[in-house]
């Protein structure tokens, strides 16, 4: 009897997602497949609004969870055993009655996350409410080493009351930032760990084998800096900061680069931005989306604030700008600024204010420098922990679910 791969997510499954989860591989393996879309519950607001969203997946193996008894209804359909893939340990107590009944239901869970990771600044989400509410407390926990102490105190210190913390039967790990995530919410993981990279690592490794030849190309990793997520999903696309400013600002960037160094610069798109809504925001240039990881190998410079693409970058050896614009150095309109120095540090650059005078024209194009060593030790950090090895993201996964039917039936 065929298994079914459930997929927890809490924003809408879109082709990024489709692709990062494996959904085609799982099904042409002969499982079946069911994304179990939790936005409504992650986000309520988000109720009856129509989201504002690109490149969607509407497809019948889609849903939309919207209360625990019809919940209930749809898993106590499924026949034949059960694995959900969970992208978080820390998930809040309002998920807990949905993961119950799944473990009542016999379902195992690994833990398997496809995003990428990067050495962030601080990211308030595994603390509770009163922490994202006040402005203030975001400055205090600003200095990542102050953030995690205070939030590892915080977490270990929190009851059922505050707190739901759902330990899976199987780690699917893929670099040591995640390997330590996880274990200053859970403690050391006492089940089987299958070690792999992320998906960006896999995508990037297909890419390579094409052997694109290098271009007169000047990458803009371009982020999605024109919308706010949540925003997105009560119908609202507008911008946290103020759009004509930085695009205006990213434009006197992208003439000064292109003037110094003779590089055309193009710009790989975000998969949740939403620049085509804006009247050439970045001039004449090219924005292209879902063609990231080839236009950094066919590039010799690349331009970015932070994105996990930078992965690309790095496993491309690839000389990399780091900016920021006025716009972005305002905390109380967004934490990019905190995000890009983080990033930037782990690889011995320094970011580049480009809205200040003197700035972009003191960049000595002819130097750009790659510390190797340190784009090397990224690699481990935050890329991948089975090294060079061909064994795929899904590999991972698939092991790890492998592993929990084996010491499932084991046991029995």
């Amino acid at each position: 009897m065929k298994k079914t791969i459930l997929i927890a997510v809490t924003f809408p499954f879109m082709e990024r997602d489709f692709r990062r989860y494996n959904v085609q591989e799982w099904l042409n393996n002969g499982f079946d497949v069911l994304v179990l879309d939790f936005t409504y519950i992650a986000h309520p607001a988000s109720r009856g609004k129509k989201q504002m969203l690109p490149d969607l997946v509407n497809e019948d193996y889609i849903y939309k969870v919207d209360d625990i008894e019809g919940f209930k209804n749809k898993i106590a359909k499924i026949s034949g055993g059960k694995v959900l893939l969970q992208n978080r340990v820390d998930f809040s107590i309002e998920f807990e009655p949905f993961f119950s009944a799944l473990k009542q239901m016999n379902t195992k869970f690994v833990y398997a996350n496809p995003a990428g990771f990067f050495p962030d600044g601080p990211s308030l989400s595994g603390l509770p409410w009163y922490a994202n509410k006040y402005r203030f407390i975001k400055k205090l926990l600003s200095p990542r080493k102050v953030y995690n102490k205070i939030k590892n105190r915080m977490l270990r210190s929190m009851n059922i009351e505050t707190r739901f913390i759902n330990i899976p039967d199987a780690f699917t790990l893929l670099c040591k930032q995640e390997c330590r995530d996880v274990e200053q919410v859970i403690g050391p993981i006492q089940v089987p760990i299958i070690a792999g990279h992320t998906p960006d690592f896999d995508l990037f490794m297909k890419e390579v084998k094409k052997g694109y030849p290098k271009e007169n190309y000047c990458v803009y990793l371009g982020g999605y800096m024109n919308t706010d997520h949540k925003k997105q999903l009560e119908g609202d696309a507008e911008s946290p900061i103020d759009i004509d400013r930085f695009f205006s600002s990213m434009r006197r960037l992208f003439d000064i680069v292109e003037q110094k160094t003779g590089l055309e610069v193009i710009v790989a798109d975000h998969p949740r931005s939403t620049y085509q809504n804006y009247a050439k925001p970045f001039g004449d240039r090219q924005i292209i989306k879902h063609r990231t990881a080839e236009l950094v190998l066919k590039s010799k410079l690349s331009i970015l604030h932070n994105s996990t693409s930078f992965c690309y970058n790095v496993l491309s050896y690839l000389p990399s700008i780091f900016v920021i614009t006025a716009e972005q150095c305002d905390p109380q309109k967004t934490p990019i600024y905190s995000y890009t120095s983080a990033v930037a540090h782990s690889v011995g650059q320094k970011v580049i204010h480009i809205d200040k005078p003197g700035e972009l024209e003191n960049i000595d194009f002819e130097n750009l420098a790659v510390d190797r060593d340190l784009y090397e030790s990224y690699i481990e950090e935050y890329i991948t922990l089975n090294g060079m090895s061909e064994h795929s993201f899904f590999d991972a996964v698939h092991e790890a679910v492998l592993t929990c039917t084996a010491l499932e039936n084991s046991a029995v």
